[in-house]
């Protein structure tokens, strides 16, 4: 138990890292409390955080015969290794979650669905 993380507890439980916000009891947290205060917040990514759109097309022509790993964004990959091109978690949508529920995405991905090669 000594090589644990902080916020890993001897019964299984977790705790926030110290120095984090303390919650209080007196308010009542609601969805529409929550949004009210995430709006209040700056969500601005900076562009280094992701990549280019013309960057990854320029990339996908100029490596089309090549084995390569090309990144969209978050855990959405390409991966080419010979005659085979796969795609891990594909996720094209506003948001996370099904319809229009679920977090809305802070960038959109590098590609969009009609410009990803053919995948097996």
């Amino acid at each position: 138990m000594d090589k644990n993380s902080y916020h890993h507890l001897p019964d299984g439980t977790f705790r926030n890292p110290e120095g984090s916000p303390k919650r209080d009891e007196n308010i009542k947290w609601s969805y529409k409390v929550f949004n009210q205060e995430r709006k209040k917040l700056d969500m601005t990514v900076p562009k280094d955080h992701f990549i280019n759109k013309d960057i990854v097309l320029s990339n996908l022509k100029k490596f089309q015969n090549d084995d390569y790993i090309l990144w969209i964004g978050h855990a959405t990959f390409i991966i080419k290794l010979g005659q085979t091109t796969i795609i891990t978690d594909p996720v094209f949508s506003k948001n996370a979650g099904p319809l229009i529920f679920g977090p809305k995405r802070f960038t959109k991905p590098a590609l969009d669905l009609n410009e990803i090669p053919k995948i097996d």
